[in-house]
Parts: C-alpha cells; structure tokens; sequence
C-alpha cells in the first residue's frame, strides 16, 4: 500500500502533487469549523480538498503537455496549455547605466 506522501525518508523527493488524498485517513481539513481547525490551515487560496484535486490534476496534465511537445519539437496542445510559450527576446546589454554618445 502507498504511504500517501507521509514516508520522511522519501518526503525530500515528493510534491504536493505526489500525495494521494484519497489514501490520508485523518482529514483534519473535513472537520474545519467544528474544532478540527480553518479550512484555510491546510489548503491555500480559497481551495478546499475538491478543488486542490481538480487544480492538481489540470496542472499534471500541462506538464506532461509541455514535456511530450518539447520532446516531440512541437507547440503544445492549445487545449490543454492556454497560453503558447514565446521565444525569450534578445536582451540588450546589462549594464547599470546605460551612456548616450554624442554623435
């Protein structure tokens, strides 16, 4: 059975994408508002344990998106990826201050 991300000794190379959630049997996030803490103790920005699942999903899916195109030399998926990464501009010098010279 998987450990659901909570093995320390391999917690170093885990996300918080790697953790399964349906496999974490003390949801202390379930009881927020009845003396089991603030929803907000353990999601981020607004989201609840629905919603870190369906972001954390849509976000595995554009990874993988972006490795298969770069792999395969091609855009990727306008569908999954919304934005089309650009080509970096040419940068000019870096310097602090740059001197006009007087022709």
């Amino acid at each position: 059975s998987e450990n659901a991300g909570r093995d320390p000794c391999l917690f170093s190379k885990r996300t918080a994408f790697d953790i399964r959630m349906d496999q974490i049997e003390d949801k202390p996030w379930t009881t927020a508002g009845t003396g089991g803490g603030d929803l907000t103790d353990y999601f981020n920005y607004g989201l609840s344990e629905e919603d870190w699942l369906e972001y954390s999903e849509r976000q595995m899916n554009v990874r993988q998106e972006l490795t298969d195109a770069s792999k395969q030399k091609r855009l990727p998926d306008p569908a999954i990826v919304q934005v089309v990464p650009r080509a970096p501009k040419v940068q000019g010098d870096r310097v602090a201050v740059r001197v006009k010279k007087n022709d």
